[in-house]
């Protein structure tokens, strides 16, 4: 499984993309409700909780972790304000 198959399946809501340049994920065109995007950051760490390590494989840094920092960084201002 690739990583954007990963995150597509596996982390973010049907429909959604994530912004590359702004901090939300999006459907369409407009950001999500804050409640979906919570319920995206909750499933985001259950499944690192069960992963058993802070990163997506476990106590290993892997490609996925790569890929999917940048997203983390972006999405740590709004996830302050929530």
């Amino acid at each position: 499984m690739t990583v954007s198959e990963f995150l597509a399946l596996e982390v973010f809501p049907t429909g959604t993309r994530p912004s590359s340049r702004g901090s939300f994920l999006f459907r369409g065109s407009r950001p999500l409700p804050r409640e979906e995007f919570e319920r995206t950051l909750d499933k985001l760490e259950s499944i690192l909780t069960v992963r058993k390590g802070p990163f997506f494989l476990g106590s290993s840094i892997s490609g996925v972790d790569c890929a999917f920092a940048p997203f983390l960084e972006r999405w740590y201002v709004p996830c302050t304000c929530l």
